[in-house]
């Protein structure tokens, strides 16, 4: 239920800010824990039915004019994760959501600086992540083109919000610049105003470990380890350094 209950606050504080798109109403949202689903069931959402104009295709001026709106939205106070109150996700971790729910920044990044710290330990390197002086924003993280439908009369809408949230705000950045599809033209993302941020590289190292290697943040085993170790050296993880320091050169809020 909680992309349902984003979906609700993203759009009523579109609707206070006179955003420039336009997000479907939810009618009603209910989970079916039967018919072929298992563990948590399906969420079925209702929602405002949009006259899509499939001949239309969002340019990438439209999507990072959307993403800068909707990131621009203050979070609720006392909120980190999920708007909710439950699980959150997005695309940094393995299935898209992290294996506890962090509650803190400082939590997050005291975990996944327990991950690199193996990394490191092979690589020699001394990456770490710090949130301490980065704002939380409300993210959105899945940044495809057909989240962005016109509509037959021009408007443009965002839809799926599967993957929103409160967080530190390089997870948006990491989204913006990482993101698996149709990411967006260096160019383009400069103009989303996001903080500058060193933590864009650790994040992706961090990601590709606990993907790969390591199990819900926690010390790889030997397994592991050896898996780690023949990875590194027969298939080194990407290193995002080299198609995000662009991104790190983003126009701070302030």
């Amino acid at each position: 239920m909680e992309e349902a209950h984003a979906q609700v606050f993203f759009r009523q504080k579109s609707i206070e800010r006179n955003a420039t798109f336009r997000i479907p109403e939810v009618y009603h949202a209910f989970i079916v824990s039967e018919g072929g689903c298992t563990g948590r069931g399906c969420t079925y959402i209702v929602m405002e039915h949009i006259e899509i104009d499939f001949e239309r295709t969002v340019s990438d001026e439209q999507r990072a004019q959307a993403i800068s709106e909707l990131i621009s939205i203050p979070p609720p106070p006392g909120v980190f994760g999920s708007l909710s109150g439950g699980r959150y996700r997005h695309h940094f971790f393995r299935d898209s959501q992290p294996p506890v729910p962090f509650s803190s920044a400082t939590e997050l990044e005291y975990n996944i600086n327990r991950c690199l710290a193996w990394y490191n330990s092979v690589a020699g390197t001394q990456d770490k992540v710090d949130f301490s002086n980065e704002p939380l924003l409300c993210y959105y993280a899945d940044m495809h083109p057909s989240n962005f439908p016109i509509d037959k009369h021009g408007q443009l809408w965002v839809i799926d919000f599967d993957q929103t949230g409160v967080l530190p705000s390089s997870f948006m950045s990491y989204a913006i610049a990482a993101h698996p599809k149709k990411r967006l033209p260096v160019h383009i993302r400069k103009t989303i105003p996001l903080p500058k941020t060193s933590n864009l590289g650790p994040l992706g190292r961090a990601t590709y470990l606990i993907k790969v290697v390591c199990n819900a943040f926690g010390m790889p085993n030997f397994l592991f380890l050896l898996i780690l170790l023949l990875t590194f050296y027969l298939d080194p993880p990407p290193l995002p350094n080299n198609r995000t320091e662009a991104d790190a050169e983003s126009p701070r809020t302030d």
